[in-house]
């Protein structure tokens, strides 16, 4: 898919993650206003493109109990795939 000359690829959020990026952008508001929350849900938007049109920027993460997953770190918050 092409945005204005920008190749888009499309990715989609968990339930639990929508929930949180919600919360984010709630929490966001009501402590810095809605210019900071635009910027910030912008970057976590931005960084969600850039892995899914490259996952191999994540790294190899093992929980507890022994699940595999790919993680890709964007400020204090982190994707996994």
């Amino acid at each position: 898919m092409c945005l204005h000359g920008r190749r888009v690829t499309e990715y989609r959020f968990s339930r639990v993650a929508d929930t949180d990026l919600k919360s984010i952008a709630e929490y966001t508001i009501q402590t810095f206003g809605v210019d900071q929350m635009s910027k910030y849900t912008n970057d976590i938007l931005d960084t969600a493109s850039k892995v899914a049109e490259k996952p191999s920027r994540c790294r190899s993460y093992i929980t507890r109990s022994g699940d595999k997953f790919l993680r890709h770190n964007s400020g204090h918050h982190a994707f996994f795939c």
